[in-house]
């Protein structure tokens, strides 16, 4: 069931039994645009049904926040154009040699390129990972870009962050909504679920720099400014 949280924004709420972020969506004059295309295809479905149930029209644009699964892997269901930073699509091109079976997975597993709660979340999802299908976005960038949804634009912004490079930032101006994916959390690829220090305060810094009212994490409830900024700090001083 979506949820609004300002005229033409949307969000379909995250799903912790098998790591389903949360999936924005807005809505322009002339093209719609989807925030994250899920962990699957029946996440994306999922999204597309809510949609119809509300009467909106269906997404034309997607764009991908960063490059892990739970935020990419539903793409293989979504028809429109998709944008992401250019580290995002290196890496899912990357992806796209991999093998899903159970062998593979595991192998991935001892080598450090996958990590056990991905692992296992994929498996709940999924009723055969051999059916996963890894696409790429059609357009990307390095820094920044703008899209024009007709009444409204959406500003991309990479921005790194303590949980992957190549995250990136989903900005409304006008409404002052900030889409951040998972760009706060820790890194659990690189650091075992860890924080680097310099990277999280940097982030705060630009953070603190940006206009915005309410936050959109990808696993989190909305929140404020002031609310984001309160708990990254506390966590920094924790160091």
């Amino acid at each position: 069931m979506l949820y609004s949280i300002g005229d033409g924004i949307w969000i379909l709420p995250m799903e912790e039994e098998t790591d389903r972020p949360n999936l924005g969506y807005i809505q322009g004059s002339k093209d719609s645009l989807l925030i994250d295309t899920g962990n699957s295809p029946r996440h994306m479905e999922k999204m597309l049904q809510a949609l119809n149930v509300e009467n909106l029209p269906l997404p034309t644009m997607a764009v991908l926040t960063h490059w892990h699964w739970d935020h990419t892997f539903g793409l293989c269901a979504f028809e429109g154009i998709s944008f992401s930073t250019k580290e995002t699509a290196r890496q899912l091109s990357l992806m796209q040699s991999w093998k899903w079976d159970h062998k593979s997975m595991r192998n991935r597993l001892k080598s450090g390129e996958e990590i056990l709660f991905c692992h296992h979340h994929m498996r709940k999802e999924y009723e055969n990972t051999e059916s996963i299908q890894i696409k790429l976005p059609t357009v990307t960038f390095e820094k920044r870009l703008e899209i024009n949804l007709g009444d409204r634009t959406v500003e991309l912004e990479k921005i790194g962050g303590p949980h992957s490079e190549d995250s990136l930032w989903v900005y409304l101006p006008e409404e002052k909504v900030l889409f951040a994916g998972d760009a706060d959390s820790e890194d659990y690829y690189g650091l075992g679920g860890r924080y680097d220090r310099m990277k999280l305060r940097r982030y705060i810094e630009r953070l603190e720099e940006k206009d915005f009212e309410l936050y959109i994490h990808g696993h989190r409830p909305i929140l404020k400014k002031k609310e984001i900024l309160k708990e990254l700090y506390l966590a920094l001083n924790h160091m």
